[in-house]
This record gives structure tokens, sequence and C-alpha cells, in this order.
């Protein structure tokens, strides 16, 4: 059963060290009061302006060979999900967004030449997203254990041969345009709204 995880803004911290180097700003250097500044404002414009959303599904997991798998009764190639996956049962599909309106500010900055401030509001919302799922990974390592299953290393479309049309069939398997408003981008498999993430997690007895 599809199930569907919501956060409140502030329950997802993100730490400094990590967004400051997502925005090439080196952490151990003085910053000066402007630019703290900005900072400060980008963070607090993504909280405002993000809708922490996610869902996610568990199901029948099968390696056929050293490169084929299969999740429920569909067949995919990757030789990546089959070496960490060894020995898997299940695979949990994972879906998240920041939702569409810091995609939408981001861009407004960007054409009103806000060029710095929206710059800083991307990086902090690419790590927030990550660490939106990693709590969520959190708490399904920890679920799952408690029925006897270990996890793998999680896993997205786009890391080594796992291609991006995976995130097709996870967006749809988890029926997120509905739910969440996660689609996919015809042609080009990215996802939208941008600050979106899908991923697998593997698990074995």
């Amino acid at each position: 059963m599809i199930q569907y995880i919501s956060l409140p803004s502030d329950s997802v911290v993100v730490p400094e060290k990590i967004f400051l180097a997502r925005a090439g700003i080196n952490p151990n250097r003085d910053i000066d009061t402007s630019l703290k500044n900005q900072i400060e404002e980008a963070k607090k414009i993504c909280r405002e302006l993000s809708k922490l959303q996610a869902l996610y599904d568990t199901f029948d997991f099968e390696i056929l060979d050293e490169r084929r798998f299969k999740i429920s009764d569909n067949l995919f190639e990757s030789r990546m999900i089959v070496r960490n996956f060894e020995n898997c049962s299940k695979v949990t599909l994972i879906v998240a967004t920041l939702g569409e309106k810091i995609s939408e500010k981001i861009d407004s900055l960007f054409s009103q030449n806000q060029y710095s401030l929206a710059f800083l509001i991307d990086a902090f919302a690419s790590e927030y997203v990550e660490y939106f799922v990693n709590k969520i990974d959190d708490f399904l390592r920890k679920d799952m254990m408690r029925k006897g299953f270990i996890g793998s290393k999680r896993l997205s479309p786009g890391y080594e041969d796992l291609g991006l049309e995976m995130n097709e069939f996870i967006v749809k398997r988890l029926n997120a345009e509905n739910r969440i408003g996660v689609k996919v981008i015809e042609d080009s498999y990215m996802l939208f709204p941008r600050k979106s993430i899908t991923a697998l997690i593997g698990w074995r007895r």
C-alpha cells in the first residue's frame, strides 16, 4: 500500500557546512555580514515555500542474473542494483519533493537578476530535499528492522548504469503525479518539480 509522508519545514536540518559547500563557500573562512544575511534569507525562503511530501511503497524484488532484476513483474537492467541489492527479496520505492513554489521562486529571482540569492536558495533546496529523504530513509530502516530486514545502500536513477528511465516507473507506480504533483518530463526523464528525488532501497533478511 502506498504510504504518504508530510513533514513540517523545521523538522529537516541541513548542516551548515554541507550547505556552504554546495554553494561553493568555504565554511572555514570568515563570511561578511552581507553574505551571511543572504544565506539566512535563502534558508528562510526555502523553508517557507517548500512543502515536504513523499510517497513510498515496498514490492517483491528478485535478481535474475548479473545485470537483470525484477520489481514485482517488471524487468529491469542495472549491474549496480544487482551488485548492491544482493540477497534482497524486497525493494522500497520512494518519491520525495519540495513542491513547485521553491523552483518558481528561484526562476523568478534569476529573471530579476538576483543571481546570488537565487543561487543560494537553489543550493540550500538541493540539500534540503536530500536531508528530507535521509529522514525517510532512517524511518524505513528502523521500521523494516523490526520486521527482520536489513537495508541496502539507497540508490537513485542516474547513478552509474541505473538509467533515468527508472524515474518514470517509480513515479507511475506510486501515482506520484496525482498524489504529490511529481511527474517525469517526457524524453529527458527528469523530475518535475526540480527539487524532487526518487530512490530505491533493497531489503534482505
